[in-house]
């Protein structure tokens, strides 16, 4: 009975000491998640060659005369490193997201996007009656309830939160 218990201990810790490593190996990209593309992939590929190359060598001829020389022909190898470029698919993260773990996420580079609140700001005819004395902001998350961070104006850098234009609006407009 201990030998089972034995050969069961050791078999788990041996299955804790296989794990991933993630230091060496780095992580694969699960082919069920998503914000996956197809993309192709150029590899340059070295690639030795051997090959027999021949050349005459003097050497005595042997019999009688020890003192006549002939001409023999002679092969040795020589190597030759070709670089192949060929190109292959891959599946990677998509433009704009960027590998976590083994999962593709958004970039923080495009964080506004997580803060983004529904709606749209108003065109530059439609300023005037939509943006409000309201406050400085950075994103819309920066803006209380369903306001949302507008520029201004198209010349300034300058944005405040205001209202979102009702969609209605916009077709009719």
């Amino acid at each position: 009975m201990h030998w089972v218990v034995a050969t069961w201990l050791i078999t788990s810790l041996l299955g804790l000491g296989m794990g991933h490593n993630t230091l060496f190996e780095g992580y694969d990209r699960t082919l069920s998640g998503y914000h996956l593309c197809n993309m192709t992939e150029h590899v340059s590929v070295t690639n030795v060659i051997s090959y027999p190359t021949s050349y005459t060598q003097r050497r005595p001829c042997g019999g009688w005369l020890p003192w006549a020389m002939c001409d023999v022909l002679v092969y040795k190898t020589e190597y030759k490193t070709q670089v192949y470029n060929i190109s292959k698919q891959v599946v990677q993260c998509c433009h704009g997201y960027e590998q976590v773990g083994s999962y593709c996420a958004l970039s923080l580079s495009r964080s506004a996007e997580f803060t983004s609140k529904p709606g749209l700001c108003p065109s530059t005819c439609m300023r005037r009656v939509y943006i409000s004395t309201g406050s400085m902001c950075k994103w819309d998350i920066d803006c209380s309830q369903w306001q949302k961070c507008c520029q201004t104006d198209n010349i300034s850098n300058i944005y405040q939160c205001s209202d979102p234009v009702p969609l209605g609006t916009l077709l009719k407009g």
